[in-house]
């Protein structure tokens, strides 16, 4: 098997995954399901990744699930780079929804927005099983809670568990982008990564393995428990998975 494994250079568009995300964990009620699942897969992500820079798009739903009031999204949209997510072409789509939108947005019950930069990815692949973990740190202990994930993740690599990881740093500036925007203002509940001056969200996505049933994660979830700052873990199952077409090239002579 070849493995692939770096820290992530400052130079964004070139890296194979694109060293910018948008990840979003989001809540809406069951009854508000059917219209929740038909906006997210028919309007908005064709809408989004129609943005120049944005590379695919990715929807799951928590599985199991910890609630039986509110049902749990984590999308995840990778792009070139941040800059794609303060665009200006970005931020024209963001600042006119369409009616629909308007609508979906409202449903939202809980709604926590990060826009990462990538620092780490490894493995070969991405599953439809997805275990995030998210951590808030003061940014002086950034450096070494990264090397711990990093760690922790590369274990998790070498012993099976995991296909794929990828690492994100929480940039609030760029999250913040879309506050003044039509869709921003639309949110009913809008919550940002936890970030302050002086502190920074560290999310760890990990690809789980498996068929049937996902490999277990417990050394990883151990390995990084042992942090002294407290890790919120949740687990989730695929639902769409959408990539950006690229332009059909045809051999045919008119």
């Amino acid at each position: 098997m070849t493995r692939a494994t770096e820290r992530v250079a400052a130079s964004p568009a070139n890296h194979p995954v694109g060293s910018g995300a948008l990840i979003n964990v989001i809540s809406v009620h069951p009854h508000d399901l059917s219209e929740f699942d038909g906006w997210y897969s028919t309007e908005h992500f064709p809408e989004r990744l129609a943005v120049n820079g944005f590379r695919d798009a990715r929807r799951l739903v928590e599985h199991p699930r910890r609630s039986t009031e509110l049902v749990e999204f984590l999308s995840i949209y990778r792009t070139d780079s941040v800059d794609v997510l303060t665009s200006d072409e970005y931020l024209a789509a963001l600042d006119s929804p369409t009616p629909r939108t308007r609508s979906a947005v409202a449903l939202f019950r809980k709604n926590e927005r990060t826009v990462g930069r990538l620092l780490h990815h490894d493995g070969t692949g991405r599953t439809g099983d997805v275990l995030l973990g998210r951590v808030t740190c003061d940014r002086a202990r950034a450096a070494d809670v990264t090397e711990h994930l990093i760690g922790a993740a590369t274990r998790a690599i070498d012993d099976g568990s995991a296909e794929g990881v990828s690492l994100y740093e929480s940039d609030a500036e760029a999250a913040s982008a879309k506050n003044s925007t039509a869709e921003g203002r639309a949110v009913v509940d809008d919550t940002s990564a936890p970030d302050h001056g002086s502190t920074v969200t560290l999310l760890l996505l990990v690809e789980r393995h498996g068929s049937l049933e996902p490999a277990p994660v417990d050394r990883l979830v151990g390995d990084v428990s042992t942090l002294p700052e407290p890790v919120r873990w949740s687990t989730y199952r695929v639902v769409s998975d959408q990539r950006v077409t690229p332009p059909s090239t045809s051999s045919r002579q008119d």
